[in-house]
Parts: structure tokens; C-alpha cells; sequence
């Protein structure tokens, strides 16, 4: 069996991520790993993009195949089983063809505003049937915030499309996302509030 990966997040991030989790599993058809990170990730942007606040608010890294949540990623893991850190939200089961992320709880509202709940159904309706490899192309197109990270990394996009390289500690920065610099600097106080609330509590 893997080692459970430690977290450096909180219970509350933990418990909002499995949450999302279970939500995404509950109303897209055939939810994959892959599938299931793009859909967080994506949740994320459009949350910054139109309320310049973070939503889950957890870093996300530039990776080969796009933005990935590192311990969501982690976690989705199917030989962790009872031992990862969403293990009572979602399960990574193999369905005799491939391997899907199903519900095991169902969806809890009560910690998501209605804002954060439009995102999350938005989300589930706009990509309920797209495939895994259609949203790491959106995740990878030339305006994307992926795209212009990888790019402004010396030599870094080259190793990714050769494979010489397929993670990287690189964080994705949403405030790019955001032209106006008072709003973004908005979001940035915001961000720096969730942070300084999250180092008081620990996962």
C-alpha cells in the first residue's frame, strides 16, 4: 500500500475539497482522476475570475498535463483506500473497464455559499460529458493561466513536451487571472486572510 501523504492543509480545506469532490462525482458523467482535478481546478479560476476570492483558496502546481492540486492528486490514489485524506467523500474504483471516482456521502451544502454553489453547479453543467483529455487541452491552451506560467519558467514548457519533466513546484498564480490592479490586489488581501486564518488551524 502507498504511504498516506502528509498534508499541509487544513481539516476545513481538506473536508471543503471532499466535498467538491463528492459533488463533481454526484453530477458529471464518468468522473475520472484526471477529470475530477480539472474540474477543481477550473471551479477555482471561475471563482477568482468573477468574485476575486479565492474558493478552495489551496495552491495549485504546474504540472506536464496542466494545474493539479498536489493532495487531491495524492489522495485520489486508488491503493490508498480507507487511509486517504477524502476516503469518507469519494473513492478511486476500477469499473472493469477504467477507474472512476464515485460518491460515498452525499453532497453537504451547508458550508458553501450561493455564490461558491453557482460556480460548482456552473462547473457541473458546462463539462458534465467533456472528457478528461478535452479539459487538459482547455487547461493548456495559449491563454491560459498554465500556459503563461509554464512559459515565463526558462526551459521549462520544452522539458514538459519532451517528458524530460513531468511535475514541477511551480504554483499557479490566480491573481494573474485579474487586469485590474485594485481588484487584484483585493483578491491578493483576501488570500493573504485565508491563509493567516488557515496557520492557526491545522489539518
Amino acid at each position: 500500500m502507498s504511504p498516506r501523504i502528509k498534508s499541509n492543509l487544513t481539516i476545513d480545506q481538506i473536508n471543503r475539497m471532499g466535498n467538491v469532490a463528492t459533488y463533481f462525482a454526484e453530477n458529471t458523467n464518468e468522473l475520472s482522476k484526471t477529470k475530477l482535478l480539472k474540474l477543481v481546478y477550473l471551479a477555482e479560476e471561475l471563482f477568482v475570475k468573477n468574485h476575486a476570492t479565492p474558493f478552495l483558496g489551496v495552491p495549485f502546481y504546474a504540472w506536464q498535463f496542466g494545474p493539479v492540486q498536489r493532495e487531491l492528486w495524492a489522495n485520489l490514489d486508488p491503493s490508498l483506500k480507507g487511509s486517504s485524506l477524502i476516503s469518507e467523500f469519494v473513492s478511486n474504483e476500477f469499473d472493469g473497464n477504467k477507474y472512476l471516482v464515485k460518491p460515498l456521502k452525499a453532497f453537504n451544502d451547508d458550508e458553501f455559499s450561493e455564490d461558491e454553489m453557482l460556480i460548482l453547479q456552473h462547473i457541473a453543467q458546462e463539462f458534465k460529458f467533456h472528457d478528461a483529455q478535452h479539459l487538459v487541452f482547455i487547461t493548456h491552451k495559449g491563454t491560459s493561466l498554465w500556459h503563461k506560467t509554464v512559459s515565463k519558467e526558462d526551459g521549462l514548457m520544452e522539458r514538459f513536451e519532451s517528458r524530460k519533466q513531468t511535475t514541477s513546484d511551480i504554483i499557479l498564480d490566480f491573481g494573474d487571472l485579474i487586469e485590474r490592479k485594485e481588484i487584484r490586489d483585493f483578491y491578493y488581501n483576501q488570500l493573504e486572510m485565508l491563509d493567516f486564518n488557515n496557520s492557526l488551524k491545522s489539518a
